[in-house]
């Protein structure tokens, strides 16, 4: 089903294609290939420091967020993205090797994945506009995403 909210986009690898929309009559395309480079080399640094690679993402409303959130899904083998509050995952599919969640308000059964995720030794990015709403969360690595861009 077709957002009709959303602007239309391609993914092609870590090339993303925002297509002409309602008020912006421009195709825009947007290399995300230094962004994965800059998660995945902090998911090695994680795992070699014996830690559980978590990630929190944050940045304003039309940052991108939402945008890298698809390209990491994409990227990433087997991965699994969740866009709350529209879905949450079946019991089965939180053993895949990377959880994204998008505009991660993290509600209770999202705290309850990120126990049973960690359980599996899952790499888990939670995507969202303000940091604060975490609350008690584990150790993590943050990110902040301007324009497109992430910056530890």
């Amino acid at each position: 089903m077709v957002n009709v909210l959303e602007r239309p986009l391609t993914i092609n690898g870590s090339k993303v294609t925002l297509h002409r929309w309602h008020h912006n009559a421009h195709e825009i395309t947007i290399n995300h290939s230094q962004n994965i480079k800059t998660i995945n080399e902090a998911i090695s640094k994680m795992r070699a420091d014996g830690k559980t690679p978590v990630f929190v993402i944050e940045g304003r409303s039309g940052s991108g967020k939402s945008i890298l959130a698809k390209v990491l899904h994409s990227t990433m083998d087997n991965s699994l993205l969740i866009e709350l509050p529209n879905s949450l995952p079946m019991e089965d599919e939180i053993n895949r090797p990377v959880i994204i969640v998008d505009e991660a308000q993290l509600i209770g059964s999202v705290f309850d994945l990120v126990k049973k995720a960690e359980a599996h030794g899952s790499v888990l990015i939670f995507v969202l506009q303000d940091v604060n709403c975490l609350g008690d969360m584990p150790d993590y690595a943050s990110f902040t995403i301007t324009k497109g861009a992430v910056t530890t």
